[in-house]
C-alpha cells in the first residue's frame, strides 16, 4: 500500500502540484459529517479505543492528502473524458463558451458561432459542467438527439422572439445565477 501511494505520488505528483489547490475549494457544508467525525478521531488529540489497541497506528496527513488530491485528479480525468463532446465543438463555439459563466455572455455572437444551433452546445455544455450526464448516465447521442428536436421546435413557426436564441439566452442566465448563487 505504502509502495503503491507513493508510486501515485510519483508518478501523479507533478501533475496535481501544476492544478491549483482544490482542497481550498471544499465548502465546509460540503463534507458529510461522517469524515468530519473520522478527520477530528484520525487528527486530534482524542481519546478513543481505536488508539490503544497494541500496533494501531493512525494514517498520517500527508499520506491521507495525498489520497484526496489523488481523488481529485482521478475526478477531473473522468470529468474531462466525460466532455469529451466538447473536442468536437467548432473552435469559436468553445472560445464563447469560455465566457457562459459571465453575465456578459454574447447570446448573438454564439448563435452566429454555432451555426443556428446554440441550444445543442449550451446543453451539451451544461449537462457536462453540472454533472448531469454521468449523473444520470444520459448517452451523447441521446443528449444530441433531444437537443436537436428541441432547436428544431424553438425555430418550426419563426417566431422573431420565442426562439432557439431565446431559449439558449434563459438557460445561460438561469446558469449565471445558479452559478452566482452557488445553488448548483
Amino acid at each position: 500500500m505504502v509502495q503503491g501511494s507513493q508510486e501515485l505520488e510519483r508518478n501523479y505528483g507533478k501533475k496535481i502540484t501544476e492544478e491549483e489547490d482544490d482542497l481550498s475549494e471544499v465548502q465546509q457544508d460540503s463534507v458529510p459529517p461522517e469524515v468530519r467525525a473520522w478527520l477530528a478521531s484520525t487528527f486530534t488529540r482524542q481519546n478513543s479505543a481505536c488508539s490503544r489497541k497494541v500496533g494501531f497506528e493512525k494514517p498520517k496527513f500527508r499520506s491521507v492528502a495525498n489520497a484526496i488530491r489523488a481523488g481529485i485528479f482521478v475526478e477531473r480525468i473522468y470529468r474531462r473524458m466525460s466532455s469529451s463532446s466538447l473536442a468536437q465543438f467548432p473552435p469559436d463555439v468553445t472560445k464563447i463558451l469560455k465566457q457562459v459563466d459571465d453575465w456578459s455572455f454574447d447570446v448573438f455572437q454564439f448563435n452566429e458561432a454555432a451555426g443556428g444551433s446554440p441550444i445543442r452546445y449550451l446543453g451539451v455544455d451544461l449537462l457536462n459542467r453540472y454533472g448531469l450526464n454521468t449523473k444520470f448516465k444520459i448517452q451523447q447521442n441521446a443528449a444530441d438527439a433531444f437537443f436537436a428536436q428541441m432547436e428544431s421546435g424553438y425555430n418550426k413557426h419563426k417566431n422573431l422572439y420565442h426562439n432557439s436564441i431565446h431559449a439558449t439566452d434563459v438557460t445561460q442566465t438561469m446558469h449565471y445565477m445558479i452559478s452566482q448563487t452557488e445553488l448548483s
